[in-house]
């Protein structure tokens, strides 16, 4: 779980990285999200 984990993080990151840039607030949320999706 932890390797995929860090890999769907990554691809998230990336696909959201465009639309967040210079957006601290959206890119925690995003890491929130991730994080809580994983957990379930």
């Amino acid at each position: 779980m932890g390797l995929n984990f860090m890999q769907d993080y990554s691809v998230s990151r990336h696909h959201q990285h465009q639309f967040d840039e210079g957006n601290p607030l959206a890119q925690k949320r995003i890491l929130i999200a991730t994080i809580l999706t994983a957990s379930m």
